[in-house]
């Protein structure tokens, strides 16, 4: 039998559940990583006496080191096994985190935290298809569901540690010159589920698909039969044998993934390929790269009736320059928020999943962005202080949790055997929009709140024109041309900002 009817056969178990942890642990993990950096930007900004673009660059160096490593995730992790790409970038990762901790001043931070980003992809990137990978395929849904959870879970821990360390304000003086304080002790505690996770891979087996393909078949049964002791099954009663796969095309060369990528760019593969690239960035654009802001932003709560602006231009994290024209300010006082954030991110991927049920993808693509475009147009009106963090935190999340439903969209619409490198490529492609939204927040909420902000509004309303054309016929000529004019439309906008960043930098 092959891989999938053996993994039906020895059912769901243990060695299930021990697999779903250690993944849930990488995905946290990679998003306290990810998101950490929101209040780095607060608590480094006195020590470091920090300006606007410091604080964007710093924000933007994790999210950017994962986009230039992810062109290379999918080719690695065939060539070596799934567990072996884990463990070797795990080691990377948690090193120069730790070293990050201890750098002395804001530009080597921001390098060491680029190299971290660039190891952190891989378990942003590996982690779903490995433990897909000892699942059966009807279980696949429930397997992705639960893992993603861990996102949300990451999202909570970083806030409950940070109410657990911060607040003591201890501090520990190596020399004249260096002192310890809390916040580099809190970046160690960030890691700790890293750690968990890195020791729980040595406890796993390679992923029997993986080896199956790679033509390992007594270690593809080995790991089968680690699946069947834990779920506590005898082999020899099992009747299982591996039917090796006939001799093929060469997997996991950097040659036959130049030759994939090339298929890629090339009819009829390329439209659906930019189509879904492109969403997947927006998504990025919006939730990620104005997400990363969020805890920075919302320390500063005002209790008093006022807009998102009218909070956010008499924050001190926006300063111009290093020069104190307000109190510096480096202490994050406000957890509660970023809380209510990630218990409304595990809300809405239970909601997306429900909502997939019912609607076609399309659909619930199109409902979430049109939502969160209506929220982002109310915040330039609400001023009531509940209001205006329920609508924003809402904003960041409603698309956010559509990452994975538009990565299923690509994984429907190419081939097969293109499919890995095309996901791989995909998502790295497409945190060039956490990139972009982060450096564009950075640099021109500063200048004009309202304009950064509507900025985001337009770019989910023509997301939400394009998704409403596709969801009515957008298969006829006059819907494919409206297409690809709401993307140019985009593409303009995204242009336009950049020059118009850059100006108001130099004046």
């Amino acid at each position: 039998m092959d891989v999938d009817m053996a993994l039906l056969t020895l059912g769901f178990g243990c060695a299930q559940v021990f697999i779903t942890v250690v993944c849930i642990l990488l995905s946290l993990y990679v998003a306290s990583e990810a998101y950490i950096v929101g209040y780095l930007l607060v608590l480094t900004s006195c020590e470091f006496a920090t300006t606007s673009g410091e604080k964007t660059l710093l924000a933007s160096a994790a999210m950017f080191g994962m986009v230039v490593s992810g062109f290379f995730i999918g080719v690695f992790s065939d060539k070596y096994g799934r567990k072996f790409a884990l463990l070797l970038t795990m080691i990377g990762s948690l090193t120069f985190s730790f070293i990050s901790s201890l750098m002395p001043e804001v530009y080597s931070m921001a390098v060491m935290r680029f190299i971290v980003g660039c190891f952190l992809s891989t378990p942003a990137a590996v982690t779903i298809g490995y433990i897909m990978e000892f699942f059966a395929p009807k279980w696949h849904a429930l397997a992705v569901s639960v893992q993603v959870q861990g996102i949300a879970l990451g999202l909570f821990y970083i806030p409950a540690m940070g109410w657990a360390i911060l607040p003591s304000h201890y501090s520990l003086r190596i020399s004249s010159n260096i002192e310890l304080r809390t916040w580099r002790f809190y970046m160690w505690g960030i890691t700790l589920p890293g750690w968990l996770a890195f020791v729980g891979l040595f406890f796993v087996p390679e992923s029997p698909y993986f080896l199956m393909y790679a033509q390992r078949m007594e270690k593809a049964t080995k790991s089968l039969q680690w699946v069947c002791r834990l779920n506590g099954k005898k082999w020899d009663e099992m009747n299982i044998t591996l039917t090796g796969q006939p001799a093929g095309r060469e997997r996991g060369t950097w040659k036959e993934s130049f030759s994939e990528l090339v298929r890629i760019f090339k009819r009829p593969v390329l439209r659906n390929f930019l189509i879904c690239t492109f969403y997947i960035f927006g998504i990025f654009f919006l939730s990620v790269g104005f997400g990363v802001w969020y805890p920075a932003i919302r320390n500063e709560n005002s209790k008093e009736s006022k807009t998102l602006c009218q909070i956010i231009e008499a924050h001190t994290v926006f300063q111009k320059s290093a020069n104190k024209t307000k109190p510096c300010q480096d202490q994050m006082t406000n957890f509660l928020d970023p809380m209510f954030y990630a218990l409304t991110y595990a809300l809405m991927f239970l909601v997306v999943t429900g909502l997939v049920l019912c609607l076609p993808r399309r659909y619930v693509m199109a409902l979430h962005v049109g939502v969160a475009c209506l929220l982002g147009i109310s915040l330039n009106f609400i001023q009531h202080p509940l209001g205006v963090l329920i609508a924003f935190t809402l904003m960041l999340v409603v698309p956010g949790v559509l990452i994975g439903l538009a990565s299923s969209a690509l994984a429907g619409c190419v081939p097969v055997e293109l499919r890995g490198m095309a996901l791989c490529l995909a998502r790295s492609l497409s945190r060039l929009g956490s990139v972009v939204g982060s450096t564009l927040v950075g640099l021109l909420m500063k200048v004009s709140c309202v304009a950064t902000l509507n900025i985001f509004v337009i770019y989910m309303a023509a997301f939400t024109f394009d998704y409403s054309l596709r969801s009515i016929g957008s298969l006829s000529s006059k819907g494919i041309k409206s297409h690809y004019w709401t993307s140019v439309y985009m593409i303009s906008i995204c242009w336009v900002t950049q020059q118009t960043v850059f100006k108001l930098q130099l004046t």
